[in-house]
């Protein structure tokens, strides 16, 4: 709610001007995204931490979504999700200084969309993914608004196994296998690209497809979450109701199983 300077958000509105120059567009939608220092730590991701706003068409929408991104690095999740990971004192963080820039990009609007996370274990050269899909706009899984359907995948000798797959609900998938062995493949050049020049072991990424089934990937960005664990035997009295990890960190989802 603080007010902001009035020479600043005329600077915003003239870029958003530009944008709508350089794109020829008079109905863009873009979306704001955060670009924060404290993203992508050792140990500390943020990955789904910090809010994004979609869906602005007009210079009235672009001031009020800018203050709520940078807003957003003191939200309550952010400052729980520091307070239990004080790790953040190695990397020199002094919080009230960190900078939080807010990105204004083109927006695609997609019919289906999703998160994966790609994990390379160097020892052997094993590459496994985790894939979560779900029918609306790009940000519909990584902010929870739907319940994804999950994919466990697998590369064996150079192809891919599908080990397991769940939908959401009792009907169909979102996507068919066909669609996601390719974005499985597209992924896995992304993560053998970024092992081999930055030795990052773990990926995440953000993908669309859209009304024509134009596949788009929104980010690319290197993780800090574990290895993804199998879930716990069913019959056992301890069952946990939610085991392992889902692609899109900080929100998770599972079948509550009545024992």
């Amino acid at each position: 709610k603080t007010p902001m300077p009035e020479n600043l958000r005329n600077n915003i509105r003239n870029r958003f001007r530009g944008l709508l120059q350089k794109t020829r567009k008079e109905n863009l939608v873009v979306i704001a995204r955060s670009s924060s220092e404290m993203e992508d730590l050792p140990g500390m991701g943020f990955s789904g931490l910090y809010d994004s706003i979609p869906d602005i068409r007009t210079e009235a929408e672009v001031i009020p979504a800018v203050q709520r991104v940078w807003a957003s690095l003191f939200s309550e999740k952010v400052l729980d999700y520091i307070l239990n990971h004080i790790k953040n004192q190695k990397h020199g963080l002094v919080f009230p200084r960190v900078k939080q820039g807010v990105i204004l990009q083109r927006m695609v609007s997609t019919s289906i969309a999703g998160v994966a996370h790609a994990e390379i274990n160097p020892q052997t050269g094993k590459y496994s993914l985790y894939i979560e899909t779900g029918k609306g706009e790009n940000d519909s899984v990584v902010n929870a608004k739907v319940i994804p359907d999950l994919w466990d995948i697998e590369d064996q000798n150079g192809q891919f196994q599908i080990l397991k797959e769940r939908p959401a609900s009792s009907e169909a998938l979102s996507l068919d296998r066909k669609k996601i062995l390719e974005i499985s493949h597209f992924i896995r050049e992304m993560s053998t690209y970024f092992y081999q020049i930055y030795h990052i072991q773990n990926l995440n990424t953000e993908f669309g497809f859209d009304q024509n089934g134009e596949l788009y990937f929104f980010q690319v960005k290197p993780s800090s979450m574990p290895p993804h664990q199998p879930e716990e035997n069913a019959e056992r009295s301890d069952l946990k109701m939610i085991s392992g990890i889902g692609a899109s960190s900080g929100q998770v989802s599972a079948r509550v199983v009545k024992v």
